[in-house]
C-alpha cells in the first residue's frame, strides 16, 4: 500500500526554508510556529517532518518546549532521547500493523 505525500507549493517551500533557519537558533513550540507562519498544527507537523528527513530535529515529550535542530554536543542527550522515542513508536506501530496484515491475508484466502 502506497500513500502519496502532498506536493509543496513555492510558498510552502519558502516557509519550510524559513522554519529550518529558525529551528537552528533555539527550541520553538508548535504554537509559536503556528503563529509565525500562519499555519495549522497539521501543516506545521508536516513541515517539521520534511525537515527531519534531512536534519536532526530534536523533539522529545516532556523535556523541551518544542522543536530544534541539533547542532552542538550539548544537544546529544536530547538527540538520544528523541531517537529512543522514535524507536519506541516504530515498535508500537509494527505491533499495530501485524493484525492488519493477518486480516488481509485471511481475507485473501477467503477465511473471513
Amino acid at each position: 500500500m502506497k500513500c502519496e505525500k502532498p506536493q509543496y507549493t513555492e510558498e510552502m517551500r519558502a516557509k519550510l526554508n524559513k522554519m529550518y533557519k529558525l529551528l537552528r537558533e533555539r527550541f520553538y513550540s508548535k504554537e509559536e510556529l503556528m503563529d509565525i507562519f500562519g499555519l495549522g498544527e497539521r501543516q506545521i507537523r508536516m513541515i517539521i517532518t520534511e525537515i527531519s528527513h534531512r536534519y536532526p530535529v530534536i523533539s522529545t515529550s516532556g523535556t523541551n518546549a518544542g522543536y530544534k535542530i541539533a547542532k552542538t554536543e550539548q544537544d546529544l542527550a536530547l538527540v538520544e532521547h528523541s531517537w529512543a522515542e522514535l524507536s519506541s513508536r516504530c515498535e508500537e506501530l509494527e505491533k499495530r500493523i501485524q493484525p492488519l496484515i493477518a486480516f488481509r491475508e485471511k481475507f485473501k484466502k477467503g477465511v473471513y
